[in-house]
């Protein structure tokens, strides 16, 4: 009797190894450095400054195209879309890599000059950072990413024919033919922990 129960705790222990091992979540790095659709655990304190940088401080930026790139984690479940069916005609594809591709183009062609704002193509993070395009907003969510480097953002406002324009917390700041904003959160070896990088220029 004592045998027998032995060898089932045994085997049931075994079992639990197994489960376990199949539940494992750490991200594997593939051959190129890249961790292919696993979210990273980061520290809640490194991400304080990413989402004080995207969703607290009040940035529109505005072009004739807008191109955005960025990491699922963290960005996907932040990005709002908004757009009025008749102005603006949304796509949405997969690339072989995950990558998801969205377009946001108007469509609106009653107005030449002094555009409706409410009629643009429009993404935005919270109440803080947006983006509003003439054209076009074309958005590119990264899936697989360098665990360096798990969260980033870049977007770039284009004005082939006319200057960009970046107000902050309502004010003009910036109107030139492109302008960039970078958000990058970065792993310091230094501090051993993330480190929130941004630049606009």
């Amino acid at each position: 009797m004592i045998l027998k129960r032995t060898v089932f705790l045994s085997i049931l222990a075994a079992m639990m190894a197994l489960l376990l091992a199949g539940c494992e979540t750490t991200p594997e790095e593939g051959e190129d450095g890249l961790v292919d659709g696993e979210m990273i655990v980061i520290p809640a304190r490194d991400m304080e400054p990413v989402a004080e940088f995207v969703q607290r401080t009040k940035r529109l930026l505005i072009g004739e195209y807008v191109l955005v790139e960025l990491s699922a984690q963290f960005y996907e479940g932040q990005l709002g879309i908004a757009r009025d069916q008749e102005y603006v005609k949304r796509t949405t594809k997969t690339l072989d890599d995950g990558t998801i591709v969205i377009s946001l183009k108007r469509v609106d062609t009653a107005q030449e000059t002094n555009f409706d704002p409410d009629r643009l193509p429009r993404i935005y993070f919270g109440k803080g950072l947006e983006a509003r395009a003439i054209n076009e907003i074309r958005v590119k969510i990264k899936r697989r990413v360098v665990k360096d480097r798990p969260i980033f953002l870049k977007m770039k406002a284009v004005g082939p024919s006319q200057d960009s324009k970046l107000w902050v917390a309502g004010r003009l700041q910036t109107e030139k033919p492109n302008i960039t904003i970078e958000s990058s959160l970065l792993w310091s070896e230094s501090f051993e922990h993330y480190k929130h990088k941004s630049a606009i220029y």
